[in-house]
């Protein structure tokens, strides 16, 4: 991508992200989502730089995270289903089935993940369709690690939640104060507050020094697995912290329920220690969602042959001895599973992070 064309999209995330406090919105905000790519550059290896390189002829891996956003609507139409992809609405207060409830024909976070892992791995497939699903990918898996995107209450993963931060009061639209969604504090106003004044790159580079020897333990399961982790974090945290939030049964359904009764339009304000839990959490979801996003296109694009030892599931201390070399030059190993593909990257030895050297200043210091 040429310097104009970057230029022209950055202008457009710019335009784009004056519509997010009216709009619903669907996935982390800019910030979030460039942090974890910028992160996740840090982690590729050589070979799977290049690669990245060459399928985005010559583009950003941070704009590619957040271009399924920024061109939803136009993605939408080319491709029908695909704004259903960002997400998984697993309801937190009944039983809901993947294909019954929600994901209907495929068109859910956790069915694309591996589906597009497999486009990206496949270098029989047209550089085209290699290019779309790793801009997908990258999004999708920082989408997975905000828990409303893998949960809902008849609410749109809380975007029909209306809510006040703590210590605001409703006043005229067009104020800083002015009510907005549940699923917007989570995307935008915590991760700011988390960020402290850093800009992304020191957040991305603070995430990766302090979390990296967690990488390999991050890389255990799958989408399905860390979904159902950030779906638990949405049932305890997100939803179950609001204070008098409860699970009720409704007109023969149970809902989520607001001091025994059904939620209104009326905004909601959100306790101090509601916020202050939630801007804390949001440091380490982004630094999983990075490290995975990093390890899975590892996986895709430098993968580990099928000779190299599959750890144990088994939790292990991050501790424990290094893991073994990886070959010079392995070769792709056959179609395997994602899940498998990611066992092998916890054996991937990284080398440390270079000690971050003294500067003059620093605005701030991420929260986490």
């Amino acid at each position: 991508m040429s310097k104009v064309a970057s230029a022209a999209f950055a202008s457009l995330c710019v335009f784009f992200s004056g519509f997010l406090h009216t709009a619903p919105v669907f996935a982390w905000g800019y910030e979030g989502h460039r942090i974890t790519a910028l992160m996740a550059q840090e982690i590729l290896t050589k070979r799977a730089k290049a690669e990245v390189q060459i399928i985005l002829e010559g583009g950003s891996l941070v704009d590619a995270a957040v271009y399924p956003d920024v061109f939803r609507e136009a993605l939408k139409r080319e491709m029908p289903g695909s704004d259903k992809w960002h997400y998984d609405n697993r309801q937190v207060c009944r039983d809901s089935a993947r294909g019954v409830d929600y994901c209907q024909d495929g068109n859910c976070a956790s069915v694309q993940i591996p589906r597009l892992f497999s486009i990206l791995a496949d270098k029989s497939r047209s550089n085209a369709d290699r290019q779309m699903a790793l801009r997908f990918l990258v999004h999708i898996v920082g989408d997975i690690h905000q828990p409303l995107h893998a949960s809902d209450d008849d609410d749109w993963g809380g975007n029909k939640k209306i809510v006040l931060m703590a210590g605001e009061t409703p006043v005229l639209a067009g104020s800083d104060q002015r009510p907005r969604n549940l699923h917007f504090t989570w995307d935008v106003d915590f991760v700011k507050r988390a960020m402290s004044g850093l800009t992304e790159e020191q957040v991305a580079k603070y995430l990766v020094d302090n979390n990296w020897k967690k990488f390999p333990e991050w890389m255990r399961g799958d989408g399905d697995v860390w979904m159902a982790e950030s779906f638990g974090l949405a049932r305890r945290l997100v939803y179950g912290k609001l204070e008098g939030f409860g699970c009720a049964e409704v007109d023969g359904k149970k809902i989520g329920t607001l001091n025994g009764k059904p939620w209104t339009d009326a905004p909601f304000q959100l306790s101090e220690s509601y916020v202050s839990g939630a801007v804390a959490i949001v440091p380490p979801l982004l630094a999983r969602a990075g490290a995975r996003i990093g390890g899975l296109l590892n996986a895709a694009l430098d993968p580990l042959p099928p000779s190299v030892k599959l750890p144990a599931l088994k939790s292990e201390s991050n501790d424990s001895k290094a893991a073994p070399a990886v070959p010079a030059a392995p070769a792709a190993p056959p179609t395997t599973s994602l899940r498998d593909a990611l066992q092998r990257e916890q054996t991937r030895t990284l080398p440390s992070p270079p000690p971050t050297p003294a500067s003059p200043r620093r605005r701030g210091r991420v929260v986490g």
